[in-house]
């Protein structure tokens, strides 16, 4: 028995013959997605590895190359001399673009300039004010930017801490030596500690 095709057909149903199942489709490993003799397939949902684990636990091996980047290597390969070559001579009959970018390979941005600033030697913690004091007439001055002075008042700055840290430890070390008990304190909790 043959049927007209109708309006509302679509045409995935006018060319299968009626009674036939569609296949379901199958992943990897034979297994389809729903059913697989008789049984419920098993799917990993949310996060398959445990922490700690990736499916690759090794990692890509350092200094690798992406192949598309060993594909141009290959193809320029005893290449870049005349390329080289050929990118100067445009940048010399004008062309913009080769000139920036010959420019950029002979003469890369800069981005710190050496500062010629004396800054007065920073020996103890007393020494810090009188270093701050310079940075800030040098910017007063012009002679430093403001971005440089900041820089510089950073340096002063981890200079004061590294040497509170150091003369604390050297007076913790010393009060220990003497005999006289540690005073811990536990910020974390709010705890001291005799």
């Amino acid at each position: 028995m043959t049927s007209e095709p109708r309006d509302t057909d679509s045409p995935d149903e006018l060319r299968r013959p009626t009674g036939v199942r569609q296949k379901e489709p199958v992943r990897a490993g034979g297994r389809s997605p729903t059913i697989d003799d008789g049984k419920a397939a098993k799917r990993t949902r949310g996060r398959p590895f445990k922490p700690g684990q990736s499916g690759n636990p090794s990692g890509r091996p350092r200094g690798s190359r992406n192949a598309t980047t060993r594909a141009a290597e290959a193809l320029l390969h005893g290449r870049a001399e005349a390329l080289t070559r050929m990118a100067v001579e445009m940048a010399l009959s004008g062309d913009k673009f080769a000139l920036s970018l010959c420019l950029e390979r002979i003469l890369p941005r800069a981005r710190d300039r050496l500062v010629s600033f004396a800054l007065p030697p920073l020996v103890t913690l007393g020494d810090a004010p009188m270093a701050i004091g310079a940075i800030l007439a040098a910017a007063a001055g012009g002679e430093l930017t403001p971005t440089e002075a900041d820089e510089l008042g950073r340096l002063v700055d981890n200079f004061v801490r590294a040497t509170a840290v150091a003369n604390s430890e050297r007076r913790e070390h010393e009060e220990h030596a003497k005999g006289k008990p540690r005073v811990i304190i536990q910020l974390e909790k709010g705890l001291e500690q005799l």
